[in-house]
């Protein structure tokens, strides 16, 4: 009887053991699918996110590509089409209306290409618009990612803010708060308009016969289109102002000019004081003594601190890449300089040289111009292509990357 009962036990004990071991069997089955469909999971979600952080990265190359070219002060195009070559000296986005950017993202020198596959095999392609609004100009950026395999995209958006260095463009080729004296030749002309000299104080054209202002031709073809900057009225300009006569187009001892403090005429063209204006705005320090190191000098807001001395051949600016110059000091000149942009001086201007300016010359002090010539052609393109200078900055509140 006790072996029946042992063996009824025994055999029970084996089907227990049997169901303990299927039960366990079965457990372990679907632990492992759960662990591998969690490993497939945690690597779809891994893959995901480098594809994610692919895109994302291409995206952020984009727009940094655009603020690297903006920062530069790029050649910018208008979708395919370049602007007329007679607006080539306009500034990079004009004021009068908004232009959808393409640039040089290939690196290839020539602004004409927008999209771009990276190294990784992910691309980006990017959107600008350009718009003036008063004052400032704004760079509206989207620049979008994707990567190698096309499964994620991200999207970076993005402003950037550029105050003018020029805000409030001179109108005349010649302005001073002081006086003018002009002790050698001078040459001062406005094709796009009908003044010339611009003064708070005397202004006295001297005893030398080749000294004269000249103005728009009234008979010319282009006037009075030339009026303002459209085009302009070079050849055949007409005389005005002589050592003999002077014209109406010469304006002295205005008192709105001359009453102004030294600051005041400063704010007048720069929207801003000097101290602030050389911290914000200027793209080039130097100083009076090492000015001529710089000729060849284009497309840059200088700051040129004391009394600048300037002898032998040197050249500032283009046509197309003009200058602003600040000489905080007097502007003495024994040489050959040719300025394409503006010449402002805190100071006065003397000397013995040859000063051929495209653009205009704002003094603060007194125009005596020495023993030497001053040449002086008026022209707001050239002045209006600083427009675009200046650093750039990310508008508060712009980013986005959602």
């Amino acid at each position: 009887m006790n072996r029946e009962r042992i063996g009824a036990w025994q055999r029970q004990r084996g089907v227990a053991t049997l169901l303990i071991s299927l039960i366990l069997l079965v457990v372990i089955t679907f632990v492992t699918l759960y662990t591998s469909r969690s490993v497939l999971l945690e690597q779809k979600i891994s893959t995901n996110e480098f594809r994610g952080r692919m895109a994302f990265e291409a995206a952020e190359a984009g727009s940094d590509a655009a603020i690297a070219a903006i920062s530069s002060g790029w050649t910018m195009a208008d979708d395919d089409t370049r602007l007329p070559a007679d607006q080539n000296v306009y500034p990079d986005c004009l004021p009068t209306a908004e232009y959808n950017v393409i640039f040089d993202i290939n690196g290839d020198g020539t602004p004409d290409a927008n999209a771009k596959t990276l190294d990784n095999g992910s691309t980006v392609a990017v959107t600008m618009t350009c718009s003036v609004n008063q004052s400032l100009i704004s760079y509206d950026i989207t620049s979008v990612g994707n990567s190698d395999d096309n499964t994620a995209k991200r999207t970076i958006n993005q402003t950037l803010i550029i105050i003018p260095p020029l805000p409030n463009t001179p109108d005349n080729p010649l302005l001073t708060r002081g006086g003018v004296v002009i002790g050698g030749s001078a040459t001062v002309s406005n094709p796009e308009g009908n003044s010339t000299i611009w003064s708070g104080g005397d202004v006295n054209v001297g005893s030398n016969n080749s000294t004269s202002t000249q103005i728009a031709n009234p008979t010319h073809p282009n006037y009075p289109n030339c009026l303002g900057g459209s085009v302009q009225c070079l050849e055949n300009m007409v005389p005005s102002s002589s050592r003999d006569v002077t014209g109406v187009d010469v304006i002295e001892n205005d008192t709105s000019l001359g009453n102004l403090t030294t600051d005041q005429f400063f704010f007048n063209f720069f929207g801003t004081t000097p101290e602030i204006y050389r911290e914000s705005r200027v793209t080039l320090e130097t100083t009076g003594g090492q000015l001529d190191t710089l000729s060849g000098t284009t497309g840059e807001v200088m700051w040129v601190d004391g009394t600048v001395n300037i002898s032998g051949n040197n050249t500032f600016g283009s046509p197309t890449k003009p200058v602003i110059m600040v000489i905080d000091g007097d502007f003495d000149a024994s040489g050959n300089i040719t300025i394409y942009g503006l010449l402002f001086v805190i100071g006065s201007i003397t000397g013995t040289g040859s000063v051929d300016i495209t653009g205009s010359a704002v003094v603060n002090g007194i125009n005596s111009g020495g023993g030497g010539s001053l040449d002086v052609v008026y022209n707001s393109r050239v002045l209006k292509s600083t427009f675009s200078y200046g650093r750039p900055a990310a508008g508060s509140g712009t980013w986005r990357d959602f």
